[in-house]
């Protein structure tokens, strides 16, 4: 509530009240109610909590291979949900020139003969936190820290996820994402992703980088889409992480191309 009543006034001196407002966050809707103009959000995850979005009456954009019916059931009405063909990176990547994008530069001690993996562990504290998740992704640490023909490159949520790292010897010095890089840039950098799902997974799965999901909880219906076409992999509480590929062999898919429908569809919800 604090940052939704800093972004009012910061909001009204720019541009006095907008018409609309298409916000991700929780702030951004709120004070879009206070300004008194109608708010759009984005979601791509039906598990996330919604009831902010619901009690400040939010149009919900949706990727059409969630049902409807699963936002109605928390609570939203009909008309407040509107599906968009495609998938949320379909918009997040519609402006970009992907060919201009160039492989970060990782940080040492980054040995360029050996695979990459890009670690991203789950959320300690979000509200859909499993522990199981973290308990799957210790185990596969485990493995890689054994392993000589793959390094880790590990980018923590937060500074105590580190020990993740310390807590092991490892055959292959990681390496820690310590500055914020580019994502598109580190998805080009890297030849496989670990994740506890949520946007990283969803985007690495859109650039074709092979991806394998620790997350325990209700695969969302997203994810649930991308294992089906087959780019995502998820590991179960009884999986033996050795099972995935972790070589250099592994092939990466063709980077997914923009779904212009995507973007023209939320367009026109916006301007209606």
């Amino acid at each position: 509530m604090l940052r939704a009543g800093r972004l009012v006034p910061a909001v009204y001196r720019r541009i006095g009240i907008p018409r609309a407002v298409l916000s991700t966050s929780r702030s951004g809707v709120m004070a879009a109610r206070m300004l008194g103009s109608k708010c759009f959000t984005i979601l791509d995850y039906e598990g996330v909590e919604t009831l902010v979005y619901r009690t400040f009456g939010t149009t919900v954009l949706h990727p059409e291979v969630i049902p409807a019916s699963e936002f109605s059931a928390l609570g939203f009405p009909e008309h407040r949900l509107v599906s968009f063909p495609g998938l949320k990176e379909d918009i997040s990547f519609s402006g970009m020139n992907l060919t201009k994008v160039r492989p970060a530069e990782l940080p040492s001690p980054r040995d360029p003969r050996l695979p990459a993996i890009l670690v991203r562990p789950p959320s300690e504290t979000s509200h859909y936190r499993v522990n199981a998740s973290s308990d799957a992704l210790g185990r596969i640490l485990d493995h890689l820290a054994d392993r000589s023909d793959a390094q880790v490159v590990f980018a923590p949520r937060e500074s105590k996820q580190e020990q993740m790292l310390s807590a092991r010897q490892w055959s292959v010095p990681p390496v820690l994402l310590r500055q914020p890089i580019p994502l598109v840039d580190l998805l080009r950098s890297v030849d496989r992703v670990l994740t506890g799902g949520g946007t990283m997974l969803r985007e690495a799965a859109w650039f074709g980088v092979p991806t394998v999901t620790v997350f325990q909880g209700a695969l969302p219906y997203v994810d649930r889409w991308l294992e089906s076409e087959g780019r995502i992999e998820r590991i179960g509480p009884s999986d033996d992480p050795a099972k995935f590929q972790w070589q250099a062999e592994l092939e990466r898919r063709a980077e997914g191309s923009v779904n212009g429908a995507s973007l023209e569809t939320v367009v026109k919800a916006l301007e209606s």
